[in-house]
């Protein structure tokens, strides 16, 4: 009887501490990552993209190009970050590390497009009438841009090529900002003003400005404007960006990373923002380490024809 008794007691205690253990939690399909730092300005357009990446903590480093943003990450453990081309400009011209090619790509994000514009009253009607401008002479446009080896004068310098003329024909103002830079085609200071389509929508819309075309490979839904590709110019240079990880990153946790970026492209959210953003939606998580050579090659290319290498 006692022996009895003791076997139904341990059964009991048995099932009290089952029940008081808490469940395992169920892996959800959403993970985050633990802290991405940001190449750019909060307010910046690369910042917009860089918040579609779930993440528990988002900082902002825009020094050097967006550099800063590769070195913090380095220098801590469980941080990703997100730059964009701005950060080959800051390693090839500046001389900053670390270098983006001594890390591990793990997707390409949004990217986004760039306008070509001139004064309302321009005498360039359209891209064609720009192409042909630049083939008779192209020192007489003075082209307009934010920074020097960033994206608008890489676009600029390959419209001068494509017009035959070698890159060292162009003639490219730096401003500091996409917003002086389109006040200075405005005004009259520039001919041709090249920026990203987003920071420089408004002036657009009010008519202080007046767009030729973007630099996308096909026309952007969200934006009412012809491809230069329409105009027979090749050019399709866009503001990509990327999402990066440390060298020391296991084969394991990149593809789970890739995996993570994957799930976000299929949400709603991120086709909401592709359209109300106006952005170009080639995110990938494939051939990243030849997408990212095929750029350093490119624009490496393009600084040396500019006289613009270190």
């Amino acid at each position: 009887m006692l022996r009895a008794s003791l076997i139904v007691l341990l059964v009991l205690a048995a099932a009290c501490s089952q029940s008081s253990v808490p469940p395992t939690p169920t892996p959800t399909a959403e993970t985050t990552i633990g802290a991405i730092v940001v190449g750019g300005d909060e307010s910046s357009d690369l910042g917009s993209r860089a918040a579609l990446i779930p993440s528990g903590s988002r900082t902002f480093k825009p020094g050097h190009r967006g550099v800063d943003a590769l070195a913090d990450m380095v220098a801590r453990s469980d941080v990703l970050a997100v730059v964009d081309e701005r950060a080959v400009a800051g390693e090839l011209l500046e001389g900053a590390t670390p270098r983006l090619e001594e890390q591990v790509p793990v997707a390409r994000l949004l990217s986004a497009p760039i306008v070509v514009a001139v004064a309302p009253r321009s005498p360039i009607v359209d891209a064609a009438g720009l192409k042909k401008k630049l083939t008779e002479d192209a020192s007489s446009l003075r082209f307009a841009g934010a920074e020097i080896g960033a994206i608008e004068h890489l676009v600029a310098a390959l419209l001068v090529k494509d017009a035959e003329n070698g890159a060292g024909a162009l003639v490219f103002a730096a401003y500091g900002s996409a917003g002086d830079a389109a006040n200075g085609v405005a005004s009259g200071q520039s001919d041709v003003l090249v920026a990203r389509y987003v920071d420089v929508k408004a002036m657009l819309v009010a008519g202080t400005l007046r767009a030729l075309a973007i630099t996308s490979e096909t026309r952007v839904p969200a934006i009412d404007l012809p491809t230069l590709r329409e105009a027979k110019i090749d050019v399709t240079l866009t503001d990509w960006s990327l999402l990066v990880a440390p060298a020391s990153i296991t084969a394991a946790h990149l593809a789970a990373l890739r995996s993570l970026v994957d799930r976000r492209r299929a949400t709603a959210q991120w086709s909401d923002a592709v359209r109300t953003k106006g952005w170009i939606d080639d995110a990938t998580t494939q051939a990243m380490t030849t997408f990212l050579g095929t750029q350093l090659s490119r624009i490496t290319s393009l600084y040396a024809e500019l006289g613009l290498r270190r």
